[in-house]
């Protein structure tokens, strides 16, 4: 009778044991997949937060070039005009008249006026 228990014991603590070894393999395993899912979410979301920030710096670059394209032509003074005193000069052989209203002239930095010319 004592050999029955004896191996009825280990039988169960076998039994026991391989469920207890499957049950911690299930474990790794999907603890091994959640980090592995929260490593390929994070790239994720880096990636698309690379490509936000770089769509974002386009948008800007190209606002600011387009306002540099509007300074530089819309703004910029033509050949037959000068800046003289900080107001802009139509210049034709020896007649100089001023750009704008008396009351309103048009305002200039070197060859930049302060508003649109034409």
């Amino acid at each position: 009778m004592d050999s029955r228990v004896f191996w009825g014991v280990l039988c169960a603590l076998l039994v026991f044991s391989g469920i207890w070894a499957v049950w911690f393999a299930l474990g790794v395993y999907a603890q091994r997949q959640a980090v592995s899912d929260a490593l390929v979410q994070s790239q994720r979301q880096s990636y698309q937060a690379a490509r936000a920030y770089e769509v974002q710096r386009a948008v800007q670059a190209k606002r600011v070039l387009d306002a540099s394209v509007h300074d530089t032509y819309i703004h910029a003074l033509a050949d037959d005009q000068r800046c003289v005193g900080g107001v802009v000069l139509e210049v034709r052989g020896n007649v100089y008249t001023q750009v704008g209203s008396i009351a309103q002239p048009v305002h200039c930095t070197g060859r930049r006026a302060d508003r649109p010319l034409r």
